[in-house]
């Protein structure tokens, strides 16, 4: 029976979201093998409760990879799922291990100095992934240790770890149909080229007028002689002799445009409220609109757009009406898209809000950021089943 693979939770600040897609692309190797499985926040369904679905999936993991730096320890959010991870830790049912992703001073993090942290630089001891001169050797490292636990976590489980495994093709034995269908393949191809053959010596046999075979001809040398002597005396100048004519130019085919395809001068603007959110969530309304097949100029240039799209996001914050914390508060992401011609008619409109999410005064900007884009999951959920098109008029 095969082991189940090892649960593995991966705590990042946001910041830091590029260190975790390169720590995730390097583990995938123990993935495929089933030695882990993986999971972070990006695996949270549209819909799902953001605090109980990550308490759930960190209560059940068998390993904690945990990327310190400076984000890390700023931010709340993250704070807190290494306090319940390092309680699981000293329960016994997880390990927990930091990855040094940027330099910071860990090392006088009392609950993180205990721990064996990596990635490993020979007798340097620990250094942060942005500080070697090949990253990828870096995360080499760290997967190196990481299988090294894995095998040694699930053969303490009772469970023999999975071998690596190499995928090859298997050779395809010969079926005795194949052989029929290739020896008929080859008759066949065998009787085309003797009908060829025999069509192609018919053709150069000359056929007399009663269908027999032409009188003898003169030899070939003598024709020739003849052939030249008549040419000479019909055209004494040679205009009409082949190497003579001018060859007139092929006749051109119809014209065929630069461009097969019109590209569509369209301009996407974002922008919100809290102006720090724009940036946010560019990316992720561009992202959208193209998966249902626009095109456009990220906040356009000066040129005249047949097309402009333009997205507003405004972030509302209100005092909650109940909670266990008085001074708990509301936020709800609001979305507005519109699309217009070059006469500014619009042609598509439509506002969409996001269910209220809760944040307190001491949540640092990436928890907020958070807020944001799981309130941004919500809208782009409800717009997955629009149609959006563009205006038919663009020039």
């Amino acid at each position: 029976m095969e082991p189940e693979p090892l649960k593995t939770f991966i705590i990042y600040a946001r910041a830091d979201e590029e260190f975790k897609t390169q720590l995730v692309r390097h583990l995938r190797p123990l993935e495929n093998n089933q030695l882990l499985s993986i999971w972070h926040d990006g695996n949270i369904l549209p819909g799902e409760d953001w605090e109980k679905t990550t308490e759930k999936e960190l209560a059940g993991s068998d390993i904690v990879l945990a990327l310190v730096s400076a984000h890390f320890f700023n931010s709340a959010s993250v704070q807190e799922e290494m306090h319940s991870a390092l309680q699981h830790l000293d329960a016994g049912r997880t390990r927990v291990v930091p990855v040094i992703v940027s330099p910071c001073s860990w090392d006088v993090d009392p609950a993180l100095r205990r721990l064996q942290a990596l990635p490993l630089a020979g007798a340097e001891g620990v250094r942060p992934v942005a500080e070697w001169n090949n990253t990828d050797s870096a995360w080499a490292n760290v997967v190196e240790r990481v299988n090294h636990l894995a095998r040694e976590l699930t053969r303490k489980n009772g469970n023999a770890a999975p071998a690596p495994t190499l995928r090859t093709a298997a050779p395809t034995p010969a079926h005795p149909s194949n052989k029929r269908t290739a020896y008929a393949l080859a008759a066949a191809v065998i009787a085309v080229l003797a009908l060829a053959i025999w069509l192609l010596a018919r053709s150069n046999q000359p056929i007399g007028p009663t269908g027999n075979s032409a009188p003898a001809t003169k030899p070939v040398a003598e024709q020739a002689t003849q052939n030249a002597g008549k040419t000479a005396a019909q055209d004494p100048a040679g205009k009409d002799r082949p190497e003579n004519k001018t060859r007139s130019a092929p006749s051109p085919g119809p014209e065929t445009p630069a461009h097969a395809a019109t590209h569509v001068r369209t301009t996407l603007t974002v922008s919100a409220n809290p102006a720090e959110y724009g940036d946010l969530l560019r990316s992720k309304v561009a992202g959208m609109l193209r998966t249902k097949g626009l095109e456009f100029d990220l906040n356009g240039s000066g040129r005249a757009a047949g097309n402009r799209i333009v997205c507003q996001f405004a972030l509302k914050t209100q005092p909650k009406a109940s909670g266990s914390r008085d001074d708990a508060r509301s936020n709800t992401l609001s979305f507005r898209i519109t699309i217009q011609d070059r006469a500014g008619q619009v042609c598509y409109t439509n506002f969409l809000q996001s269910k209220p999410r809760i944040s307190y005064p001491e949540d640092s900007r990436d928890a907020l950021d958070k807020i944001a884009l799981a309130a941004w999951k919500d809208i782009e959920n409800a717009l997955r089943t629009e149609t959006i098109t563009l205006c038919k008029n663009q020039d």
